[in-house]
């Protein structure tokens, strides 16, 4: 059973009534407030500025970040259960060697990857799913240690 959607504003024969996906969704253009946004290619130098991140901030967000969670780290601090301050998937941002083994696994896969598909250029074939188990080799192990650990983390908690 679905109720209907309707168009309460203007009142006219040719309002739109149709059966939408949500059985309980409802529009009604008196209670709405429709807000016209530019688009960004006309916004000026200032606009862009103050609405978006820069590179520069990005990096020094990410810094921030990296500078805290290596802080908790050298301290021992545990921050099982605090809200604010959880390192949990940062650790590439702490500890080299995750970070080496992420990039590795990244770029192990991107090339695995670009291998099959030239492989496929050169013998003029197209097996997406070829494709995909290429990829599966080497990011199946990622998965299942990532799942290890939330587990651990699990049991931890």
């Amino acid at each position: 059973q679905h109720s209907q959607v309707s168009i309460d504003h203007p009142k006219k024969k040719e309002d739109v009534i149709r059966k939408p996906a949500c059985p309980c969704l409802r529009f009604s253009l008196e209670q709405n407030t429709v807000i016209t946004i530019e688009h960004h290619s006309d916004f000026s130098a200032e606009e862009k500025e103050a609405a978006f991140y820069s590179t520069r901030d990005l990096q020094r967000m990410k810094g921030e970040v990296r500078n805290v969670a290596r802080w908790l780290v050298n301290n021992n601090c545990d921050t099982t259960g605090e809200p604010d301050f959880c390192i949990r998937g940062m650790e590439s941002m702490v500890y080299s060697e995750a970070t080496r083994a992420k990039k590795s696994s990244r770029r192990l896969a991107a090339a695995a990857v670009f291998m099959e598909q030239e492989m496929q250029e050169a013998e003029c074939l197209k097996d997406i799913e070829a494709i995909a188990e290429e990829y599966r080799k080497i990011s199946v192990p990622c998965q299942v240690r990532a799942q290890a650990m939330g587990k651990r983390d699990a049991l931890e908690a």
